[in-house]
């Protein structure tokens, strides 16, 4: 078996996303302190070796907004890209398939969606 260098999945996501949404999304692997307004925040949650260079990463995606309708909206844009990942040729994403998010109850009692991606990825050759 080939030995594989594997890209990041999460700075991957978080740097394609981060350009692609308004400003005022904070777009990273944790919450800052305090809570921005709206955010997205991006888990990789691993995946298999697919067996040439290609593996699946599956992503876990949170976004908060101020309302429900906001953070609806977020999220469908949020899904809208990174299904559009594997074709952007700017990535080491060859395919996506991305979960509609769902809203989940938030301690803070601030709106938030979830939901999930996976991610074929191509590694290089070490």
């Amino acid at each position: 078996m080939p030995k594989i260098l594997w890209p990041d999945a999460t700075s991957t996501v978080i740097g394609y996303l981060g350009p692609l949404l308004d400003p005022a999304v904070f777009v990273g692997n944790k919450l800052p302190t305090p809570r921005p307004d709206k955010a997205v925040i991006i888990r990789d949650d691993g995946g298999p070796q697919i067996g040439d260079v290609r593996a699946v990463s599956r992503i876990g995606y949170n976004v908060w907004a101020e309302t429900d309708a906001d953070v609806s909206d977020l999220a469908a844009i949020v899904e809208a890209h990174l299904a559009g990942m594997g074709e952007a040729n700017t990535t080491p994403v060859v395919k996506s398939a991305v979960t509609r998010s769902y809203p989940v109850a938030d301690d803070s009692g601030q709106p938030l969606r979830t939901g999930s991606a996976e991610l074929w990825l191509r590694g290089t050759n070490l």
